[in-house]
């Protein structure tokens, strides 16, 4: 009889053990948990905290300042954020069809503007900016277009965007435009190629954009080419490649220097 109660007695404990151990997997994790949240990298230099579970309000860092956001889980690569002398330049994310290959924006990436003294990066307490194209036309039909990268420069955000079909694995091409917070001004700047390798950099210094490119040619091959864009003038000169000093990694030209990114 006791050996019997015994094995029941050691049963019931197995069955509670069993039992708290599954409700504790379960646990929702909350936005402040931040021990139990992933970092997980965003374009244009910032850092996006991500929580572990399917929890949508996130911690991000710009500059030395943190803000909270809210996206949907596994869509932090679409939200993009930059620090500007007029505030945070930043986009939530469009809503989107498919997965893997075939994603793609089915409302417009926008840009909104909200001040750096804000904790929480909302549109209804942010200004609408810019709203991007949906799709683009090329010679071989319309693509998606998806927002890339934002960097600053004075008044200014530079942005790159690249065009998609569903199935690609890389842009069919990509666009570098400037705009301006303070008129509005939206400026093209150039098409690139960013389809891997060193085929683009960018390096800004004050007002002035240096770029560095490999242009394919008629021969099949590519030619590289260094130009400056003058965003108060909307003009683009060619500079010779000679021209150019390279100190560790950055570009000097004429006496400013340009910390190159390349893309």
């Amino acid at each position: 009889m006791r050996t019997r109660l015994f094995s029941i007695v050691l049963l019931l404990l197995s069955i509670i053990f069993l039992t708290t151990a599954c409700s504790t997997t379960n646990k929702v994790v909350s936005s402040s948990d931040n021990d139990k949240q992933a970092n997980v990298s965003g374009s244009g230099g910032n850092t996006a905290t991500k929580n572990t579970v399917s929890e949508q309000v996130h911690t991000i860092k710009i500059g030395s300042a943190f803000y909270e956001v809210s996206y949907p889980p596994g869509k932090e690569r679409y939200f993009i954020a930059i620090s500007t002398p007029k505030g945070i330049v930043w986009n939530p994310v469009p809503s989107m069809e498919g997965q893997y290959l075939q994603v793609h924006p089915t409302s417009p990436f926008t840009l909104y503007l909200s001040p750096s003294t804000v904790t929480k990066l909302e549109t209804n307490h942010a200004q609408k900016i810019l709203v991007l194209p949906l799709k683009m036309d090329t010679p071989i039909g319309k693509m998606n277009v998806f927002l890339g990268s934002l960097f600053s420069t004075n008044d200014w955000v530079v942005y790159c965007i690249s065009l998609y079909s569903p199935g690609m694995n890389q842009p069919y091409l990509s666009k570098l435009y400037a705009f301006n917070l303070t008129n509005r001004e939206n400026l093209f700047v150039s098409d690139l190629l960013s389809t891997g390798g060193y085929q683009f950099a960018l390096g800004m210094e004050g007002n002035q954009l240096l770029f560095d490119q490999e242009v394919p040619n008629s021969q099949g091959d590519f030619t590289h080419t260094i130009s400056i864009f003058d965003l108060n003038s909307g003009k683009k000169s060619q500079v010779a490649v000679n021209k150019i000093k390279i100190q560790n990694g950055d570009y000097v030209y004429k006496g400013s220097v340009y910390k190159m990114i390349w893309f």
